[in-house]
């Protein structure tokens, strides 16, 4: 296991993670779905991210991201309920070394002492519940997106003491394009 060293984003690694976000996606088995842009977009709107990079001698090879997701109940009611962590990139050199474990543990570390509740993910079932995330139907969550495989939308509740009320779970906008 490779041991980066994991810290906030500085403006000075905008480049390296968009370079890093695009490596990591295009030898994804899921494709690049414009991650990068993603990130970029919620920068220039102002949405209120955390964002993490790994760091190797000097060099970033990892990035993880979260912002806010938003709930709607089944009798319409909305609100603000955690953090989505999306996405999370390693170029694919340094893959499988246990750098996305240490980027998103730091992340459900920040989350916490932020306060978050939860923290949702599209991912790999089984790699996702290796790290805390269960699947979140069982807690009553659906997420916006259509055609999600079974399984794929985790959950990792940060505050066992707020109840999670079951609905449907919406990302920044920015997601959608």
């Amino acid at each position: 296991m490779s041991m980066a060293v994991i810290r906030e984003e500085t403006s000075a690694d905008v480049l390296s993670i968009r370079e890093v976000t695009t490596a990591a996606f295009a030898s994804s088995k899921y494709g690049d779905n414009g991650e990068a842009g993603i990130i970029e977009q919620l920068r220039e709107d102002n949405v209120n991210i955390l964002s993490f990079v790994a760091e190797i001698d000097g060099e970033v090879v990892g990035h993880v991201l979260l912002s806010p997701v938003s709930l709607t109940t089944e009798s319409g009611i909305n609100s603000s309920i955690g953090l989505g962590l999306a996405p999370v990139s390693v170029l694919p050199d340094h893959q499988g070394k246990g750098i996305g474990s240490q980027l998103i543990q730091a992340a459900i570390a920040r989350a916490t002492d932020l306060g978050a509740t939860l923290i949702v993910v599209l991912g790999d079932p089984a790699f996702y519940a290796k790290r805390g995330f269960q699947d979140a139907s069982d807690v009553g969550l659906r997420c916006e997106f259509p055609g999600i495989p079974e399984g794929a939308f985790r959950v990792c509740i940060l505050d066992e003491l707020q109840p999670v009320a079951g609905g449907v779970v919406k990302y920044c906008p920015q997601f959608s394009v």
